[in-house]
């Protein structure tokens, strides 16, 4: 039986959360996250495939989006979410620092240059 995407993005999630420090996890406690059918673009003429709403502590995921990437580049993404909820839960500009949400994300084992490709269209 295919996994639908909502189970698919609950999947990526554990297997993400499994990953990340006990010390990351307990700053994280509480939030939570939606599959949309799709997001309004964060930055004109570019698709969101997710957003982190940090004063929510929820994560938003482009049903649109991530219904076709492979497993690895969702659980990549889940990741980076989390990493820009977690720097804004430890006082940092987890909005606007790419860079910082970049090199966390990438502290955990996930690999961001990979899923920027795909982000950008030169991979699928």
């Amino acid at each position: 039986m295919t996994e639908t995407v909502e189970e698919r993005l609950a999947r990526a999630l554990r297997v993400v959360w499994q990953r990340l420090p006990a010390s990351t996890q307990a700053l994280l406690d509480g939030w939570g996250y939606r599959l949309e059918p799709t997001l309004p673009p964060l930055v004109e003429g570019r698709v969101t495939w997710a957003k982190c709403r940090g004063s929510e502590g929820t994560l938003l995921f482009s049903r649109d989006q991530i219904s076709a990437i492979p497993d690895w580049a969702l659980q990549t993404l889940a990741a980076h979410e989390l990493a820009h909820l977690a720097l804004l839960r430890q006082g940092r500009d987890g909005w606007r620092d790419e860079d910082r949400t970049d090199a966390l994300t990438a502290s955990w084992g996930f690999e961001m240059g990979r899923l920027r490709d795909i982000v950008e269209g030169r991979e699928s």
